[in-house]
């Protein structure tokens, strides 16, 4: 049987997190001080907090008015925005959990979710030339180290959870099509054969 969870929300049912059913939160209220309350499900909207029961949003706003936070025990204290966007990763994480590179005019642009970022997460967003493309292949065979070279090489762009451009950037993210996806052996060959120049017409074998 599959254990139920229980959802945390703001007022305006963003949700901030989920709970397992019997698990525990800690609660931090205006004056500092901190209380852990186990929580049980009761249904989708309601649950018992402590010795409570209250609908999740009722709960949201009574935290709000009296200037509380509440996060799941045990896990880093982030401001609400972070625990927006943390909550949307983890729900969409196979999704975003990619290395997507997309086709420029001078090279690629790659992207990929960074979960070990101090902010508690980013998506990255590197600009690689096709010099440095070419320059990778010359020197390296194996994926790890060509891929580990480019990204060296290149200029990067980094989108925090918690900031204004996150939510944004990480639903496109997403929902777009890559030209190449994963730091793979077909991707990198796909890499040099893209940034390889064009062989002139002289270049061409002569017709026979």
């Amino acid at each position: 049987m599959e254990q139920k969870e229980i959802r945390f929300i703001d007022s305006r049912y963003n949700e901030l997190f989920r709970i397992k059913d019997g698990e525990s939160i800690t609660v931090k209220f205006s004056d500092g001080s901190m209380s852990d309350r186990k929580c049980t499900y009761i249904d989708d909207y309601h649950t018992k907090i402590g010795y409570n029961v209250f609908h999740i949003c009722e709960f949201a706003e009574l935290m709000e008015r009296g200037g509380s936070t509440y996060r799941p025990k045990g896990t880093p204290e982030y401001d609400k925005q972070t625990m927006i966007d943390l909550n949307f990763v983890k729900q969409n994480y196979d999704a975003i959990n990619k290395d997507k590179f997309y086709k420029t005019t001078n090279g690629v642009m790659e992207m990929y979710y960074n979960p070990d970022a101090n902010a508690g997460g980013q998506l990255v967003e590197l600009t690689i030339s096709k010099d440095d493309i070419l320059e990778a292949a010359k020197l390296y065979n194996k994926p790890q180290d060509f891929f580990s070279h480019i990204g060296e090489m290149s200029k990067g762009v980094l989108y925090d959870v918690g900031t204004e451009t996150f939510m944004e950037t990480a639903k496109d993210f997403i929902e777009s099509k890559a030209d190449f996806e994963g730091c793979s052996l077909k991707t990198m060959n796909a890499l040099k054969k893209y940034a390889a120049p064009e062989k002139s017409k002289t270049d061409k074998e002569p017709e026979r």
